[in-house]
């Protein structure tokens, strides 16, 4: 075998692919094409998890108990097709902080919106207690039906 002689077919060819054959990809451009495409995939998944996280709703008021109820129910506005993921309290001596989470729908809706009244259990009776919005942190008002 001489110096000038060319490669066998089964050996690997260093060479750069020639001016014609311009479509043919190496390997490495095959690799990193794949891993654009999944990064670019996993961008757009998170970025529609995200989208769709429950957000904090801000509460209306809250509705009358009785007085040895360990419970409050709040009245919150929202769309048509959103759904409450769940209501919770923190309690302290002076006050009761509310937050109500509500994953809304897809889409756009009409411009309306609809109260609802969600129940929020308590460690103790509400008794003389402020309720304060978690979403705002402004006192919320007794809404008399």
């Amino acid at each position: 075998m001489t110096a000038t002689s060319p490669p066998s077919a089964g050996a690997a060819n260093p060479r750069p692919p020639r001016a014609g054959t311009r479509w043919i990809i190496t390997p490495r451009q095959r690799r990193q094409r794949l891993l654009a495409f999944f990064l670019l995939l996993a961008v757009l998944v998170g970025l529609v998890l995200w989208i769709r996280q429950p957000t904090a709703q801000p509460v209306d008021g809250y509705l009358p108990a009785h007085p040895t109820a360990s419970a409050i129910t709040v009245r919150v506005v929202v769309g048509p097709g959103d759904k409450v993921i769940r209501g919770s309290a923190n309690e302290r001596a002076d006050r009761v902080t509310v937050s109500v989470l509500v994953r809304q729908a897809r889409g756009t809706g009409p411009g309306m919106g609809i109260p609802i009244e969600v129940p929020i259990a308590l460690g103790q009776p509400l008794g003389g207690r402020s309720v304060v919005d978690a979403h705002t942190g402004q006192q919320l008002r007794e809404i008399r039906r």
